[in-house]
């Protein structure tokens, strides 16, 4: 033998005792629990994702579901569960799997409300999402109440969302009965987030989308007075499903709130209120003056008054950017001199 080598030496057990046998046999026991737990996490660690079906074993005090895998036992928790699912000892369940751990406890933990669960209900549904003729790119989930999601199709003969649909709805509602009745919008995804955005505020119809901010990825969206509860939805929800889905911060406003602004600014300027926001352009980008009206700003001189703190904390920008916008706005009116620049850019357009 040489040095760092294991050594093993026979020992008779008769010279072992009670307690001596009850702690080998608890040190066994020990081993072959950590062995089953590894080769647990090793067979389900890249499994993260996918779903499983199961039977419901039992319930924990707090909720939380035991779930029987058949050759192992799964974690649902109570706030990985869909309010509007309930389910009893011995009732067949699907879901994903969200994570799996090596600590003591359950190892497998599973979701109901998961986005990938309706991504995976999709890929058994449709055949064009399973070859990949058709992709999911985002989804958004209230669980319980209502989802969206965005398909794609690689192969222009094939229309993503009729291919998720089905026949008379067949497929779409396969998922839905899996979900217990979760509506689903599914929406044709676009590289363009102003289209992207307005098929997203569905089933609303919308006007106009202007991109706001690029950088912060704002956009302003124009519906009919009588769209805006719809495009809102109920205590914001379509909206907030919108905006998870396109990944852009959303403002709905009214045909009837913008003519009211507008008209607001021509009165000011018909009655001599002061130099309207369009002198400015040349100096600034429009994207910056898209912004400064969207938040409220009428003439150049309710800018170059502006205090630089309450610009910048207003339109959620850098002081220098600010004192930049407001250096352009007294310039126009003459407080100081600046030389027209129409490749002018603010210090945020130049990062």
């Amino acid at each position: 033998a040489e040095v760092g080598d294991i050594v093993e030496i026979p020992r008779p057990f008769e010279g072992l005792g009670r307690i001596a046998a009850q702690m080998a046999k608890q040190t066994i026991m020990q081993k072959v629990r950590e062995a089953e737990r590894q080769r647990i996490y090793e067979e389900y660690v890249g499994r993260v994702g996918e779903l499983v079906s199961g039977f419901v074993k039992r319930f924990e005090k707090k909720g939380d579901m035991i779930v029987d895998l058949g050759t192992v036992e799964a974690l649902l928790p109570r706030s990985e569960q869909s309010r509007a699912e309930r389910y009893s000892v011995g009732d067949r369940i699907r879901a994903v799997i969200k994570e799996v751990n090596r600590g003591a406890g359950h190892q497998i933990i599973l979701s109901r409300t998961a986005p990938e669960l309706i991504m995976r209900l999709f890929e058994l549904e449709v055949p064009e999402i399973y070859d990949g003729t058709v992709q999911i790119k985002a989804c958004a989930r209230d669980p319980g109440e209502r989802a969206k999601i965005a398909v794609a199709s690689s192969d222009p003969d094939v229309d993503p969302v009729g291919a998720c649909v089905g026949m008379k709805g067949s497929r779409v509602q396969a998922v839905i009965r899996e979900l217990h009745g979760e509506k689903i919008d599914i929406i044709e995804w676009s590289e363009n987030p102003a289209k992207f955005a307005a098929s997203a505020l569905s089933p609303a119809r919308v006007n106009r989308v202007h991109i706001v901010d690029p950088v912060a990825r704002r956009l302003e969206v124009i519906v009919d007075d009588d769209q805006l509860s719809l495009a809102i939805g109920k205590q914001g929800q379509n909206v907030r499903l919108a905006v998870k889905l396109v990944g852009w911060h959303i403002d709905i406003r009214s045909e009837s709130e913008l003519k009211r602004e507008v008209a607001a600014q021509m009165e000011q300027l018909v009655s001599g209120g002061g130099t309207p926001l369009s002198a400015l352009e040349g100096h600034l980008p429009e994207t910056v003056l898209e912004q400064l009206k969207a938040k409220g700003f009428v003439t150049v001189e309710q800018i170059a008054s502006s205090d630089v703190d309450h610009l910048a904390e207003k339109l959620d920008w850098s002081l220098a950017q600010a004192t930049e916008v407001r250096a352009a706005a007294q310039a126009v009116v003459g407080e100081r001199p600046l030389e027209p620049a129409p490749s002018a850019s603010t210090s945020e357009e130049r990062s």
